[in-house]
């Protein structure tokens, strides 16, 4: 086990793999969904700065929202107004 999340250029599972996964407890802004895809812009932690994830994988959900004020605490040098569609790698 790799540890962490795929993320791909492309909503499409075909499309090309980033080099590097999203790392457990990164904060997502979600920009997009297609089925069971999202797609993120990072705000905290490591991984590709942007790119698309599947939500679940075999039933079990990757992804969980998070309220505003979890990921300001997270992420004290984010200056962007909070959002409500904020993401959490679980």
């Amino acid at each position: 086990d790799k540890g962490g999340i795929i993320v791909r250029e492309g909503a499409d599972l075909a499309s090309e793999v980033c080099a590097d996964r999203l790392s457990t407890g990164s904060f997502l802004e979600q920009l997009g969904t297609h089925g069971d895809r999202l797609q993120y812009r990072l705000l905290n932690g490591a991984g590709p700065q942007q790119g698309w994830v599947s939500v679940r994988i075999n039933g079990k959900e990757l992804l969980v929202r998070s309220d505003a004020n979890e990921i300001e605490q997270a992420s004290p040098l984010s200056t962007a107004p909070s959002q409500p569609r904020k993401i959490r790698i679980l």
